[in-house]
């Protein structure tokens, strides 16, 4: 022990007594005498158990770091509470489908309107109009030469080929205006787009051009790690901090179940629309599923039903049997064929027959009883009464195992309603739920719209030809009467020339002209007409088109939208699931680390100078205040956030990557249509038990310093003394010893027990080591105490020491260490070496070489 203590070969201890004084005075025919206490306390990896517990805890999805009740968040965040929590929820749900402008949400284009009429001054009006009635005046020889050319050539196709001929004459017949023409090519182009869209290459050339920006994968890990951990800015999605607080979610099952958290079917014997087992990527499809199950929970109803109908029927049958018996057994008694026991039980007297009923004719008469039949059927009725019992057991115990089917099938139905509650109700699963929403709302809006263009109806064809027909014809009629009119006139004037003599009678040129003013008043009657059923068919025609562009725009929205969020919702599950995996299991924890193995200590090997302790942690209270002060080495904001960096990190040591190919920044820019196969690597070793081991370790060694440190000096834990006190002399017994042993005391007072109370050293050596010549000079009374503590305690180690002359050297609590130990060192010195009784013959000698060899030694002391 003296030579540990001297050359600081203590695993505690990172100094010995050799270096806490000055040597200079032992350089020159100078010795000093110490004598060394001990006071330590085998730690035995309490702190590593403690640190191991604080990390478990915190590695656990469902656990509030420390402790449920009493935990206490990271410094400037506040826990949400079970209250408000469903309101967070729908905060954080809401903000991921907004993230990137919303690029997780489904863009609808909007309803369809009518398109409002158009707004036309007079003055404009007067121009259309005029503009329309000299297109269609100027137009009229045309499309009357081509009318009188299309008769002639339908009378010659009839004439040379007819109907049935082998040619037609001429061109074909105009029925389709120039606007009908293009509503229809604009109608089947709409459905070719439409067909060529539904095709596999468009599906593939659409997904492919769909792009993920970065910024979203980013911001969505940030948002998952921010409730979490409060090291993301999410006052946008209404996270404000509450007096400068960040609201923060405790549970990390909050927001996702573990991707191995998975619902399983209890027994090999399901039916066949119950799959084995659902998981996380089975949310979708948990509808049909929960259906599946209901209907064969409630099919245990009709089962008991059927079996309750099978027990009754043997029951009645047992009935009937009874009533025979008694009826059987009236009618016998009077025939006296039949007896009553003790017990009131009819039973056949023996040895008596039952005569034969009378005969006529060789048939038994009508209405005679036939005792010889009846008396074997009563015998016959034990027996039958025994199997009907036999059948009531054998349906009550039928029934009962039915009874339990159905308690074991509900007790199934609802193991899968907690599931799914569990999953439901957190954050991803409410994020799944908003996308499988809003892949449906894509679904019926693309139905809708293919529904919208098959229903567009297209305005008769030809209306506008008939119009221009009608306005020929009417304006040809006007015509013909108008010059009609003008022709009686002109052969009345000539067969009665004395008519012109009349002053009433008009002239020649009043009448021509009187025509022209009728035939322009017509034409433009007509024309206005016109006008009105062509603004009419033309206002049909834009709404018809509208109808077949809105229906287009939307048929082609939904689709790609459909074909996006397909694409895009798949990658954040996957991304959730990643990160869900990272925060479920940030690391992992052994069980070695948490397991307490008792120290053997054989007593009576250990220096009487020594005193040992074992750390207790067998006291719930000041284990809980230990994790609590440990937890805020880990426990900062933003440290969930810097554990998934640090995991990387690690995984990067491993698998010789940079940052720029295995980093935050290379898993958000991970995209399918360009992958980097940075998540792939992650997924492949995110649940590696020597890769989340390893990480731990890094975390241990900085949780045990605070435990070392601050922990232990603000819990102060009680230790087991197991050795006896070696500054208070011979005075404890074995019994009194075994005694202290059993009482646990603090742990800072047992390493300062040798210091406290102390009021004068105690000299190493006494007065029967100094020769006779040098004890007037009290070399040996000049001692000084030096103490090598913790940190932690070198201030109360200087105030317990306070009436002795003390120094205290203190040596840090942050290293890991098998021992909590305080040295008490009390020297003597310096002694010259001629004080010594120990050379004290040697210098009583004369002087020889010999002796000459012995000084240049003691020299050398």
């Amino acid at each position: 022990m003296h030579i540990a203590t001297v050359g600081g070969l203590w695993n505690a201890a990172p100094v010995g007594t050799f270096d806490l004084f000055s040597q200079e005075a032992s350089m020159y025919h100078s010795i000093w005498v110490s004598r060394v206490f001990v006071n330590a306390v085998l730690m035995d990896g309490f702190a590593n158990r403690v640190a191991a517990g604080v990390l478990a805890d915190a590695g656990d999805g469902n656990s509030d770091i420390v402790d449920a009740l009493t935990s206490v968040p990271p410094p400037g965040t506040a826990f949400i509470t079970d209250e408000r929590r469903s309101h967070y929820v729908d905060r954080v749900v809401e903000g991921i489908f907004q993230i990137d402008k919303g690029r997780l949400d489904y863009s609808p284009v909007a309803a369809y309107e009518t398109r409002a009429r158009d707004r036309m001054t007079l003055r404009g009006q007067a121009v259309s109009f005029a503009s329309f009635a000299l297109d269609k005046v100027v137009a009229m020889p045309k499309w009357a030469i081509r009318a009188i050319v299309g008769r002639v050539s339908r009378s010659a196709t009839e004439t040379f080929h007819s109907s049935e001929g082998l040619a037609v004459v001429g061109s074909d017949v105009e029925q389709y205006d120039i606007r009908d023409r293009n509503l229809v090519a604009h109608r089947d182009r709409v459905a070719a787009e439409v067909s060529a869209a539904r095709s596999s290459a468009a599906a593939f050339d659409e997904i492919a051009a769909i792009r993920s920006t970065p910024s979203l994968w980013a911001r969505l890990r940030e948002m998952m790690f921010g409730v979490l951990d409060g090291s993301a800015d999410l006052t946008e999605i209404g996270f404000t901090p509450i007096e400068d607080k960040t609201p923060i979610f405790a549970r990390v099952s909050d927001l996702v179940q573990p991707t191995h958290d998975r619902w399983r079917f209890p027994s090999d014997d399901r039916p066949d629309d119950i799959p084995p087992s659902v998981g996380l990527e089975d949310l979708e499809s948990l509808g049909a599923v929960r259906q599946a199950v209901i209907r064969w929970a409630q099919s245990a109803e009709s089962l008991i039903a059927a079996r309750e109908a099978e027990r009754h029927e043997a029951i009645a049958d047992r009935d009937s049997l009874q009533l025979r018996s008694e009826e059987l057994a009236a009618v016998l008694f009077e025939h006296e064929l039949v007896e009553f026991d003790e017990h009131g039980l009819a039973v056949v007297i023996k040895g008596k027959r039952a005569p034969s009923p009378k005969k006529v004719d060789g048939a038994v008469e009508e209405g005679a009883l036939d005792l010889v039949a009846l008396k074997r059927e009563f015998s016959e009725l034990p027996a039958r009464l025994a199997a009907s019992e036999r059948r009531i057991t054998a349906a009550d115990l039928v029934v009962t195992s039915a009874h339990d089917e159905r308690q074991a099938r509900h007790a199934v139905l609802a193991s899968f309603e907690q599931w799914i509650a569990g999953h439901e109700t957190s954050i991803y699963g409410r994020i799944v739920a908003g996308m499988t929403e809003r892949r449906e709302r894509a679904a019926q809006d693309l139905a809708s719209a293919e529904d919208a263009l098959q229903s567009v109806e297209l305005p008769e064809p030809g209306r506008l030809i008939a119009l221009r027909k009608s306005f020929h014809r009417r304006f040809g009629t006007g015509s013909l009467i108008t010059a009609g009119f003008v022709l009686v006139y002109f052969a009345v004037d000539a067969l009665v020339p004395s008519l012109r003599r009349l002053s009433w009678w008009p002239e020649a040129w009043q009448v021509i002209a009187l025509g022209a003013a009728a035939i322009v008043i017509i034409l433009i009657a007509i024309l206005l007409q016109y006008y009105r059923q062509w603004s009419r068919v033309e206002r049909l025609i834009v709404e018809v088109g509208d109808r077949l562009e809105w229906a287009a725009n939307a048929s082609r929205n939904a689709r790609r939208e459909l074909r996006r969020l397909e694409v895009l919702h798949r990658q954040a599950q996957e991304w959730l699931q990643l990160l869900a995996d990272a925060l479920h299991h940030p690391w992992a924890v052994r069980e070695s680390w948490l397991a307490t193995d008792a120290p053997s200590i054989d007593r009576s090997q250990l220096p009487y100078a020594m005193r040992l302790a074992i750390a207790r942690d067998d006291d719930p209270v000041t284990l809980g205040r230990m994790k609590r002060e440990a937890s805020r080495a880990l426990m900062v904001k933003g440290w969930r956030a810097r554990a998934f960096s640090r995991l990387l990190e690690e995984l990067r040591s491993r698998l010789g990557y940079d940052a720029a190919t295995l980093g935050i920044d290379s898993l958000d820019a991970d995209m399918p249509h360009a992958s980097n196969h940075s998540r792939r690597i992650l997924m492949e070793h995110a649940n590696d038990p020597e890769l989340l081991q390893s990480l731990a370790q890094s975390y241990l060694r900085e949780i045990v310093a605070e435990v070392q440190g601050v922990s232990l000096s603000h819990s102060n834990p009680r230790v087991s003394p197991v050795a006896a006190d070696p500054l208070e002399g011979d005075e404890s017994s074995s019994a009194r010893d075994a005694l202290r042993r059993e009482v646990p005391v603090e742990w800072d007072s047992f390493l300062l027990d040798s210091v406290a109370g102390r009021s004068n050293p105690v000299t190493p050596i006494g007065s029967l080591g100094i020769a006779e010549m040098a004890l007037a000079d009290a070399h040996h009374e000049n001692v000084r105490s030096y103490l090598l503590v913790p940190d932690r305690l070198s201030g109360d180690a200087q105030a317990a020491g306070s009436r002795s002359p003390l120094d205290v050297t203190a040596y840090t609590d942050s290293d890991v260490r098998a021992l909590d130990l305080v040295l008490r060192v009390d020297v003597a010195g310096p002694i010259p070496v001629t004080a010594a009784r120990l050379w004290e013959k040697a210098n009583s000698r004369p002087r020889t070489d010999g002796g000459a060899r012995a000084t240049s030694a003691r020299e050398g002391l």
